[in-house]
């Protein structure tokens, strides 16, 4: 199948950047990759994370402050934070293997959509690697989007394009609802009176240059947002990262019908909820 030319820098320099990202990594000092080693193997001993979160805890503030990252690809942006409840942000070592995928993938040039964005940590590494106006976010959540776009703000990345819709199967309308056990938010389409616009990603390229890459976190509606991606998926072809929160075949489906090569990443891929100890579990689909 044809491929079209997407919007990224010249195959000439691909070479280049892989010496690049090869050479950001030898640099990493010693210190911090030993730390960011001594961290993932305590989140791999539940109790032992435990006791050294509640350790911690004694002695860092209970409120929101601005910090640096300190390790990792995003290391030295600026975060607002709560250091209890997020130290991984801080640290550095937020979804190790999603920032493993970024770094190894993006290059200057190259575009991303960061569906379902948060508060922006993966978006300002893509943006990071990808260069200005490299970025287009979706977070339909007020509280995330305001997150959002203070991290883009702190961090010089206010080119990032920021919509305030969710994507799905179809355009409609539609309302948040909160998840009793993740602390995420779900998109439910309603017939009317909806508070938020759904988008297709498809519809998407009416307004914005093609992706190399697309990162997907919805909170459950994988399979609606892949829906609405048909062309995405089978004519544009970017690489897709995909955060699975059921045991739902669709997506597994979809790529292998268009014959992406699939892979599983996360701590626990075996896992099938984000919820489940181990998780989240990634859905990495290239072409």
């Amino acid at each position: 199948m044809a491929r079209p030319l997407r919007a990224s820098e010249p195959p000439g320099r691909a070479s280049e950047q892989d010496k690049s990202v090869s050479a950001r990594r030898r640099r990493a000092p010693w210190s911090e990759r030993f730390a960011r080693s001594t961290i993932q193997s305590l989140y791999r001993v539940p109790w032992l994370a435990s006791a050294v979160r509640s350790a911690v805890n004694l002695v860092v503030p209970d409120r929101l402050q601005e910090v640096r990252v300190a390790g990792g690809p995003l290391r030295g942006a600026r975060l607002i934070v709560n250091l209890r409840a997020g130290k991984y942000w801080w640290l550095g070592t937020y979804e190790p293997w999603i920032q493993e995928l970024l770094v190894d993938t993006l290059r200057p040039g190259m575009r991303a959509w960061d569906v379902g964005a948060f508060f922006g940590y993966h978006t300002l590494l893509m943006r990071r690697l990808a260069g200005p106006h490299s970025v287009v976010a979706l977070e339909p959540d007020p509280e995330n989007r305001a997150h959002l776009l203070r991290h883009l703000a702190l961090n010089d990345a206010r080119d990032v394009e920021v919509l305030p819709v969710a994507a799905g199967a179809i355009s409609s309308r539609g309302r948040m609802q909160s998840h009793r056990v993740s602390s995420g938010n779900e998109v439910v389409p309603i017939e009317s009176g909806g508070e938020l616009d759904i988008v297709t990603l498809d519809s998407l390229l009416e307004r914005h240059a093609p992706p190399d890459l697309v990162k997907v976190d919805v909170e459950g509606a994988e399979s609606a947002v892949l829906a609405g991606a048909g062309r995405l998926i089978e004519q544009i072809r970017p690489t897709w990262i995909v955060e699975l929160h059921s045991p739902d075949p669709g997506p597994f489906a979809r790529f292998r019908r268009a014959g992406y090569r699939i892979e599983m990443a996360g701590r626990k891929v075996d896992a099938v909820s984000s919820d489940l100890p181990g998780g989240p579990v990634h859905l990495v689909a290239r072409p």
